[in-house]
């Protein structure tokens, strides 16, 4: 007989049986009858056979998978709606926080460029000698001059 024709008689033997297997068997733990002694975990004895074989039922945990699929929600409507005139947001109420938002931005910019300043000192006061010192300070710099840069480009969309 051939290996392929061997396996498909094999699995039809074996797959009757396993249709025939509960989804979630009771899981008991029984004698072994090869080793005397011993005891095997198994779900492949019905409750008449595992009485028989003085076997013990072991207790089963529920898990998220046994749980019944929820259909999921309905879809939310969109929200692409505009709003009504009486909703929206009073223009003095805008203006007053597009103000405030100018100047934290502008409070934020200052802060940078001191920062960058002091970190143009320290890149110049950087030992020759000290490779790591020198990259860590050119680092920094870079950083707050990228930092003054996306502040100004802010600015500039407000205005």
């Amino acid at each position: 007989m051939r290996p392929v024709l061997r396996l498909s008689c094999a699995l039809s033997c074996v797959l009757p049986c396993l249709a025939c297997l509960p989804a979630h068997a009771a899981l008991y733990r029984c004698p072994s009858l090869q080793e005397p002694g011993r005891s095997i975990v198994t779900n492949l004895v019905g409750d008449a056979e595992a009485r028989q074989r003085d076997c013990t039922p072991l207790a089963t945990r529920a898990s998220a998978l046994d749980a019944p699929v929820k259909p999921p929600p309905a879809a939310a409507p969109s929200r692409v709606q505009v709003a009504p005139a009486d909703r929206r947001i009073p223009v003095a109420l805008q203006r007053e926080r597009d103000t405030d938002r100018r100047a934290i931005i502008d409070a934020e910019l200052r802060t940078e460029q001191q920062l960058l300043e002091r970190a143009r000192e320290i890149v110049k006061a950087a030992p020759a000698g000290d490779a790591e010192a020198q990259t860590q300070a050119r680092q920094a710099a870079a950083r707050h001059a990228d930092n003054v840069d996306a502040l100004q480009r802010e600015l500039q969309r407000l205005r």
